[in-house]
């Protein structure tokens, strides 16, 4: 049967990923992730770029160094210039400095927030493929208890249709009720397998590593403690993110401010001076010459900065309304996050505490009446297929719950302490 070969697939594939396959449970995973994914690694190197961007900011330009030569003669006083030698220093309005180094610095603190960011989201995207990984699993073991269940029938309806208590119609769609169940267990075999191999890629491990599941899962009210998290909007990873934008948007503000005011310019030249060759009066011979001098840039307009600086003040503005605009869009996501959690809890319980015994006791029944000949087959595969759908539904609402609490602590930033489930 195809059901075996698929058994013995998995049970040889559990055997040879062995020593190094992976609790596989969302927070165990994510903390994995977080070492040897290539996409935190960049996140990290993205913070060192900043930091040294910071350290280059809020300096002086480098000073600069002319040399100045004539092809021909230039007659002075003291004699032809032969070569002349300039340092030169500018020296920007004493605010403007400043100003770079707190722009650099938001940068930094961006950086790091991205980081913190790519965290969590890198968690809930964990979360979510454990939950399609852990729903396919709970299916394919589902659907094999079904199918051997359905072998049983098989068995006692070929008994009964030997004696017409059963007609071949109903023979043959249970038939293909046990080949459509074999069927669709080869192909979760399948997505199984595309889902680790997807799930490895996101956590830096190579194509095909295992992973160990257990069979005891968090009990469903464990993850209602996420909807009672004490942290305030203002404190969102999104919405420190969004403050750190605002920040950045005013210092940029005034740093266009700075650039309208003028900037200096000191240096020295240096003269090398030979011997006069026509006596000028009463002049020494020679001496070379020594000039100090000062510069003023004066911001005229020509350059634009008057425009960049009225710019930068649209900039921040728009920056602080779409800050009060995402507060106000985190408090509603959290709102929507904890009424979803809520209402899939108390689905679920429902499921677990009433439809799924009731589909039960009716199946159980329905098997009953049909061996007495009150219902017929047809009647006993539609209960099943009923009763299959109810804990199939209730699997997925499980999955669903933890892809909501996985999305409620992103939100919030509520991070994943070493050991604990999600």
């Amino acid at each position: 049967m195809r059901i075996t070969v698929i058994t013995i697939l998995l049970v040889s594939a559990a055997m040879a990923a062995g020593a190094d396959s992976l609790d596989a449970s969302p927070g165990v995973l994510w903390e994995y992730a977080l070492t040897h994914s290539d996409m935190m690694h960049s996140m990290d190197n993205l913070i060192v770029s900043s930091s040294m961007i910071r350290e280059a900011s809020g300096r002086l330009p480098d000073p600069s160094a002319r040399f100045g030569w004539s092809p021909l003669p230039l007659e002075t006083r003291n004699g032809p210039v032969l070569f002349s030698l300039t340092f030169m220093q500018r020296i920007p309005w004493p605010g403007l400095l400043s100003r770079e180094r707190s722009l650099a610095s938001t940068g930094v603190d961006l950086a790091t927030l991205n980081l913190d960011l790519a965290a969590l989201e890198l968690r809930s995207s964990i979360a979510e493929l454990w939950s399609e990984m852990h729903y396919v699993r709970s299916r394919m073991e589902f659907l094999e208890g079904e199918s051997a269940r359905l072998q049983v029938l098989l068995a006692a309806a070929s008994v009964k249709y030997e004696t017409g208590m059963v007609s071949l119609s109903d023979l043959l769609r249970l038939e293909n009720r046990i080949s459509m169940l074999e069927a669709d267990q080869y192909r979760m075999d399948l997505d199984l397998e595309a889902l680790n191999n997807e799930m490895n890629s996101l956590l830096g491990r190579s194509m095909g590593e295992g992973f160990r599941w257990t069979e005891s899962l968090p009990d469903i009210e464990n993850f209602r403690q996420y909807v009672y998290s004490a942290v305030d909007v203002s404190d969102f990873p999104l919405a420190r993110k969004s403050a750190v934008e605002v920040e950045r948007a005013k210092s940029a503000e005034e740093l266009s401010a700075e650039r309208l005011r003028p900037s200096f310019e000191v240096g020295v030249t240096w003269s090398v001076i030979d011997r006069p060759v026509i006596e000028m009066g009463a002049v020494e011979e020679g001496g070379d010459g020594l000039m100090i001098f000062a510069g003023l840039s004066l911001p005229l307009g020509y350059s634009g900065n008057s425009y960049r600086h009225r710019a930068a003040q649209s900039s921040a503005s728009a920056a602080l309304l779409i800050h009060s605009q995402k507060l106000a869009d985190l408090t509603s996501m959290r709102e929507v996050l904890i009424a979803t959690i809520e209402g899939l809890i108390n689905v679920y319980y429902t499921y677990e505490t009433d439809i799924v015994p009731n589909l039960e006791m009716i199946l159980s029944l329905t098997e009953r009446e049909w061996m007495t000949g009150a219902k017929s087959l047809i009647d006993v595969i539609e209960v099943i297929s009923e009763s299959s759908t109810a804990h199939l539904e209730m699997m997925r609402i499980y999955s669903q719950i933890i892809v909501s609490a996985a999305k409620l602590k992103e939100l919030t930033g509520d991070t994943t302490e070493r050991g604990e489930f999600l």
